[in-house]
């Protein structure tokens, strides 16, 4: 058979009443079934497989034993395929021997009965089943009796002729099938008659079937051949491929020799290069590092000489000593107020902050430079100052003329008892005041004005602290159970500030 052929087969198939149910281009494979057979649900299905290209035809059947088989034939040609198509078990050398595949039995009534799996009817009857219709001819049951509509009471039967048409229930008449039963000895030869067949039959498909393993053990072996003989020529271009490669690879080492002295000296020149910048590079990060050492021990110094610790008499006092930590850099307490800021930009304060610096701190943007620097008094009184060098305050007129025109950095503001009292040290140790205690006034005096001050603070009573660059500090109009809070740590005092109602903060080393 060829490709060609297959309009040909088909054409055999549709004359023997066979009908196509596959078709594979890649195993090259066709299938029919007969016409009856394909639609039927028993257990008699035949399949014809025909692969075109190379003529073998497997047919597939119910065999009395093993159940579905199919058996095979090579080098069919169309007058033989033809004879299978007619009689698909022609070729197999014998029939087969086979019994009912249903008992009958009686139900005792006169009438016959069939076992089967099938969906037994209302009238003795079962889908599928053969029947007799009374004076026409044999058909088979296709429907239950129908319900409803023009054919009410009816049922549909279909004849050997393929036509259908609904007759009566009692037009039907049972097809018994009885089964002729012979001796046991007649069985028994009789069954070794065909098993004696079915073993030459076996012989003969399974040297056809081993004749068809055979070719395609051929084509493995011509293709493993083949294979061998791809692979050897691979292994030949290989082979010329690294001659080549080892021939290339001599003349890079004959030319790396030549630039070899060449190299060898930029390579010093750039090993040098590359020294010097790494040595750059070391002296710059140990530069960098002993910077930010001493950035480090700079800010840790100045943490100490602002004083680590708070002894305090404050409205809030608790919430004020939780929120204090070496990292203050500024704070300062005025009427029942208490302020801090620090080192990261933030503040803190308790409740009754004056309204102009609450709506300037609340809410501040972080993009804006961060305050560094706050002074608290009575009357709603403040200063304060930012990273930038720019500051606000709220104070008397002399103050703010003063401060105006003053071109020296603020170092301390202090707020006094009275509105126009105050007290201004500056960077470099110099100092304008007005108004202020007279404790204070005498000490400044005995000290010559000098000007070396680091702050100055007031209170609202009168009371005062001052420290001076050498270390030490003066404080003083406090009354007695202020000042003996204080004894314990009096020599390790770093900045005082007072509060309305005898309320007072000290930081401390």
């Amino acid at each position: 058979m060829r490709t060609s052929d297959l309009l040909t087969i088909c054409e055999i198939a549709e004359e023997e009443d066979y009908v196509q149910i596959y078709v594979n281009e890649y195993s090259k494979v066709i299938s029919f079934c007969p016409n009856k057979s394909c639609n039927d649900d028993d257990d008699d299905l035949i399949r014809i497989n025909v692969y075109w290209t190379t003529g073998t035809v497997g047919t597939c059947l119910s065999h009395p034993r093993k159940g579905k088989t199919q058996l095979f034939r090579r080098n069919v040609d169309m007058n033989t395929l033809r004879a299978i198509f007619s009689n698909p078990r022609q070729h197999t050398g014998s029939g087969y021997y086979r019994r009912p595949k249903q008992q009958v039995r009686n139900n005792g009534t006169g009438s016959v009965a069939v076992g089967s799996k099938r969906q037994r009817l209302g009238f003795d009857f079962s889908i599928s089943e053969r029947a007799y219709v009374d004076g026409y001819a044999y058909c088979r049951i296709r429907s239950n009796v129908i319900k409803s509509g023009s054919q009410k009471g009816k049922i549909l039967v279909e004849y050997d002729d393929g036509q259908t048409y609904h007759v009566q229930p009692d037009q039907l008449r049972k097809v018994p099938q009885i089964e002729e039963i012979e001796d046991e000895e007649a069985e028994a030869k009789a069954q070794m008659e065909w098993l004696n067949e079915e073993m030459k039959f076996l012989q003969s498909q399974k040297d056809q079937v081993k004749a068809i393993l055979d070719d395609f053990e051929g084509k493995r072996r011509r293709n493993a051949e083949a294979e061998a003989a791809e692979k050897m020529r691979k292994q030949e271009e290989e082979r010329v491929k690294l001659e080549a490669a080892e021939e290339e690879r001599q003349v890079k080492i004959r030319l790396a020799k030549i630039v070899e002295a060449a190299e060898k000296e930029l390579r010093k020149q750039e090993e040098e290069r590359a020294r010097q910048e790494a040595l750059q590079i070391i002296e710059a990060t140990v530069k960098e590092l002993r910077k930010q050492e001493e950035e480090r021990a700079r800010q840790e110094a100045l943490r100490v000489s602002r004083g680590g610790s708070l002894a305090s008499c404050l409205c809030q006092s608790n919430h004020v000593k939780k929120c204090f930590s070496k990292y203050v850099i500024s704070m300062a307490c005025g009427g029942n107020t208490t302020i801090m800021l620090y080192e990261n930009g933030s503040q803190s304060w308790t409740s009754g902050l004056t309204k102009l610096l609450h709506n300037k701190l609340n809410g501040r943007q972080k993009t804006l430079p961060s305050p560094v620097y706050v002074a608290l008094g009575s009357d709603d009184r403040y200063y304060i100052s930012f990273k930038d060098g720019k500051s606000e305050w709220v104070g008397c007129n002399d103050m703010s003329e003063l401060l105006k025109n003053d071109t020296r950095k603020v170092r301390s503001v202090a707020f006094g008892k009275d509105w126009d009292s105050y007290f201004i040290v500056f960077d470099d140790g110099g100092w304008q005041s007005k108004n202020i205690p007279n404790g204070l006034n005498d000490l400044i005096n005995r000290r010559q004005k000098r000007g070396d001050l680091v702050c100055v603070s007031l209170g609202p009573k009168g009371e005062y602290f001052i420290s001076a660059r050498n270390g030490r500090n003066w404080y003083g109009g406090m009354k007695t159970h202020q000042s003996n809070q204080l004894t314990k740590i009096r020599d390790r005092i770093t900045f005082m500030d007072f509060g309305d109602d005898d309320t007072f903060l000290a930081r401390y080393k």
